[in-house]
């Protein structure tokens, strides 16, 4: 597994499992608006830097927020919850070797894929796309992103509930800005 999808399953919301993860990119936020919103990089509070020192990486979330390691990976969410975030180191290069396994492992959550398309974030260059599902009542968005840098992929994962899009655009856009080398 890539991004070892069963660690995302985890409390609340019974058989919807939560996936805590990141992926986060300002075109992908934009398919899911009305129209294109220009791009939030600037946080809306303090902030703490998180790293990951297997890839050469770090990025700024909330002061506030929760964050967990769990195995290599960083977990992080906003104090109610959502949305919530997972980046995880996947072994070599990002390819679409990494993107099929994603989707597969996914594909019991999403019912509708966006392309996918490149990504260039602080020199870093990769992939972004996105996801949509419906369970037990809750629309919800799954963004993810790859990011390659010292030989590996950083697989980040967002989940958000879609009555809370918007606001976790505002939230999270500054989140993925900062994502670099360390």
């Amino acid at each position: 597994m890539i991004c070892n999808i069963p660690n995302f399953r985890s409390r609340g919301m019974g058989a919807f499992s939560r996936i805590i993860c990141i992926a986060l990119a300002p075109a992908l936020l934009q398919c899911m608006t009305a129209g294109p919103a220009p791009e939030i990089k600037e946080f809306r509070e303090p902030t703490r830097t998180l790293t990951m020192p297997s890839l050469g990486l770090q990025f700024q979330v909330p002061e506030n927020w929760k964050v967990e390691y769990v195995d290599n990976a960083i977990e992080t969410e906003d104090p109610d919850l959502f949305p919530s975030m997972r980046f995880a180191p996947a072994p070599g290069s990002c390819s679409a070797k990494h993107i099929s396994e994603l989707k597969r492992e996914l594909s019991g959550m999403i019912q509708r894929w966006e392309p996918v398309k490149g990504r260039n974030i602080n020199g870093l260059r990769g992939y972004s796309w996105s996801g949509s599902g419906f369970r037990e009542g809750l629309g919800y968005t799954i963004f993810l992103l790859l990011l390659e840098n010292r030989g590996g992929c950083l697989v980040a994962v967002l989940f958000t509930p879609d009555d809370i899009l918007e606001e976790s655009r505002i939230q999270t856009e500054p989140i993925m800005h900062s994502i670099r080398p360390i």
